[in-house]
């Protein structure tokens, strides 16, 4: 018993510390490191939720903004909308990675497509079902028309940008060429 409320103690001053460290920093949370000039992981991690919620790149940093106000904080530097933009692209390519790595070890798969218009243009989503059931977005493309060539083309070109970003040498999520 005494050695877990010595145990407790240490987490009371650590989290104490923090709390003033806070306070000694006039409520500034870093989320930009000024040495290397790049935002931290929990910054983009934040971003990534964000977008996930569909909001809109050039709303993210407001929304920082607001979330942080209420807790009396304010940030060293939010990023702007290009960086936000930057950080999407980067989240995608770390799907893309993911993907390649389930799928280039998974031999039973299966496909699924599905086509719908938008103001004139036609767009067909690729998804696949791994072995044990999970849903993956392959991606989504344009498309000039249904027929099964287009379709093949534009399949062909997202499993290349999967065996692109695959980890592995000589292993590829494809055999599209």
């Amino acid at each position: 018993m005494e050695r877990e409320i010595a145990e407790l103690q240490v987490s009371v001053h650590y989290l104490e510390d923090l709390v003033n460290d806070n306070q000694s920093a006039n409520g500034m949370i870093m989320l930009f490191d000024e040495k290397s000039k790049i935002y931290l992981s929990k910054l983009k991690q934040c971003v990534y939720a964000i977008l996930n919620l569909q909001v809109s790149a050039s709303k993210v940093s407001p929304v920082i903004q607001a979330v942080l106000r209420l807790v009396d904080l304010t940030a060293n530097k939010l990023p702007c909308r290009s960086t936000v933009l930057e950080m999407s692209l980067q989240r995608m390519h770390i799907a893309h990675v993911q993907l390649a790595e389930v799928f280039s070890k998974d031999k039973s798969t299966v496909l699924l497509t599905d086509e719908t218009s938008k103001f004139g243009s036609k767009y067909m989503g690729y998804e696949a079902a791994d072995s044990s059931g999970t849903l993956w977005v392959l991606g989504l493309r344009d498309i000039e028309t249904k027929s099964a060539s287009d379709t093949l083309k534009v399949f062909k070109q997202i499993l290349d940008d999967l065996d692109e970003k695959s980890s592995e040498k000589g292993s590829e999520t494809s055999n599209s060429k």
